[in-house]
């Protein structure tokens, strides 16, 4: 079962839940499924690093505080035009593009 799919189901589990006002027991775990994708998604990480204060990113260790470095990051989702046009004002929608192209930018 695919995350997006799972997350359906969890969606759908939790409105059932609420709806009914009873509790089927199962949301922990179709949450722990869910969770255990996103980690198969971004692969195992091989590193941990963390910015110090002369502005240089360093290794740290496991138990410190830090950024995971992934061997696969996540796949780049940008704003679709629609997205853009959802919150249209001239002056936002011209921010929102050249957000959108710095943002593609630091991407790629």
């Amino acid at each position: 079962m695919n995350k997006e799919v799972m997350e359906q189901a969890l969606s759908a589990l939790l409105s059932a839940e609420d709806e009914m006002n009873c509790e089927y027991g199962v949301t922990e775990l179709l949450r722990q499924a869910i969770a255990q994708s996103e980690k198969q998604e971004q692969g195992e990480p091989v590193g941990k690093f963390a910015k110090f204060n002369d502005g240089i990113w360093r290794e740290v260790t496991v138990g410190s505080s830090g950024v995971l470095l992934y061997t696969h990051p996540k796949e780049w989702v940008g704003l679709t035009d629609e997205d853009i046009e959802d919150c249209y004002i001239e002056e936002l929608y011209l921010f929102a593009v050249a957000l959108e192209a710095r943002l593609k930018e630091k991407n790629s």
